[in-house]
């Protein structure tokens, strides 16, 4: 039998010491880590600039087809109701009633040059004023039926447009060929409108008058208006051929009237970047009383109603079928000459051709402007061509400029100065120039 020394000790078994890292490898993991994380930084941050990138060009596109569309809407639609593109007063003094432009605009101007309060025009800009019935209907009116126009000399009844210094405007609903005419405008219209009466004789032969008040009843509106001694009677009459030989008077074939509407002005323009609201231009529109420089006041902030922000310039050139483009010829073969066959030339540098405002010889401080196809402007008959577009040119821009972007240099805008444009700062900004020809259907 076998005895064992249960107090004999056992051999201990050596355990394998445990491995960790070093310093230096501590040190080499933690900076591929870092290099690493700042690669998937540097890869967010671009793609999230990339991102914003996009944003902002994208937001810039749809604030100019923004533009586009309100401008185009109411610029087709100028002259609407009979207003004339120009009308000469046959002592040397020219109107335009319904479209105007007031080319690059100096410093330190406002839209409205009788009230200081309104905004400043960005400077080198156009400001570009369109008139027409444009949110009312043109009513039309039974001028067989003597009361449709009442004309008064100081009270005293007249069938003389020529003697007349107010009347009445009697307008009902439906019209005179039984189609259905809205009176809710005229109704409405307070004292100080503008009003529109043409005559059935031809459409050229129109006034613009005064509304007094709107007298409504079943069926009819009647509408007492002012040709003189009025709020702005005056200015009114520059928008019509009056006061030939120092008479201010209706035209003297305004005996009746076929068609009448609200005259309304809008006027666009850039306005200068204010520094307690926005931090760069924006494109608005104002509303105005028709041919004076006061704010239409029937709503608070309508001689700034922001179309888009981030607008640098707006600038525009109308396109007349003048004597200095190419003779009017039978073009397309048709066998007439007319204005399917009108083609309007320009020149390279823009000079002396169907175009004004897209060069610097054009005459844009002249109120009203002198064509380049008018050698004689006190002529008793001078030229008046057919004015058919109204080429619109904006240069918008991002909000937040890119150091790393470099924008090319702008080589032309009509007839504007483009070295504000292309200076380092300037081109740090993604920005789009865009042009469009708008066809006037009312003129």
């Amino acid at each position: 039998m076998t005895s064992y020394d249960t107090h004999r000790p056992r051999p201990l078994r050596r355990v394998p010491r445990r491995q960790g890292y070093s310093l230096v490898e501590l040190v080499i993991g933690f900076a591929a880590a870092i290099i690493i994380l700042l690669v998937l930084f540097q890869a967010f941050q671009a793609k999230t600039q990339l991102a914003r990138t996009q944003i902002d060009v994208s937001d810039m596109q749809q604030a100019q087809r923004v533009i586009q569309h309100e401008m185009s809407r109411l610029i087709r639609m100028t002259g609407r109701g009979g207003l004339a593109d120009m009308v000469d007063r046959g002592n040397g003094t020219r109107y335009q009633p319904a479209l105007t432009v007031r080319d690059d605009v100096p410093s330190g101007q406002n839209i409205a040059i009788g009230d200081a309060s309104t905004p400043l025009v960005a400077e080198g800009t156009d400001v570009l004023t369109i008139r027409g019935v444009f949110n009312s209907p043109v009513y039309q009116l039974n001028f067989a039926s003597p009361a449709t126009l009442a004309l008064t000399n100081g009270g005293v009844p007249t069938t003389d447009p020529t003697q007349a210094t107010e009347g009445t405007l009697l307008v009902t609903d439906p019209s005179p060929t039984g189609v259905p005419q809205d009176l809710t405008p005229l109704c409405s219209a307070v004292a100080g409108e503008a009003l529109l009466l043409v005559s059935p004789i031809d459409e050229s032969i129109y006034a613009v008058v005064e509304i007094v008040s709107a007298n409504c009843g079943a069926g009819q509106a009647s509408i007492p208006f002012k040709v003189t001694g009025g709020t702005y009677t005056s200015e009114f009459r520059t928008l019509y051929n009056s006061g030939l030989g120092g008479n201010p008077t209706l035209p003297s074939g305004l005996s009746n009237v076929a068609l009448a509407g609200l005259v309304e002005e809008f006027r666009f323009y850039v306005r200068e970047p204010d520094p307690n609201t926005i931090a760069a231009p924006a494109l608005s529109v104002a509303r105005m009383i028709p041919g004076t420089e006061i704010v239409d006041p029937s709503a608070a902030g309508n001689d700034r109603l922001d179309l888009a922000d981030n607008i640098l310039d707006l600038q525009v050139a109308l396109g007349y079928d003048s004597s200095l483009g190419d003779a009017l010829t039978d073009r397309n073969g048709d066998g007439f000459t007319n204005e399917d066959d009108i083609v309007l030339t320009e020149t390279a540098d823009g000079q002396d051709d169907d175009w004004l405002f897209n060069h610097d010889q054009d005459d844009p401080d002249a109120a009203p402007f002198v064509p380049p196809w008018d050698t004689d402007p006190l002529t008793a008959t001078p030229e008046q061509p057919d004015i058919y577009f109204v080429r619109l040119t904006t240069l918008a821009r991002v909000q937040v400029p890119d150091r790393n972007y470099d924008s090319l240099e702008i080589a032309r805008i009509e007839n504007r100065d483009v070295d504000p444009f292309n200076t380092l700062d300037e081109r740090r900004f993604r920005r789009q120039l865009i042009q469009s020809t708008i066809d006037l259907r009312n003129l």
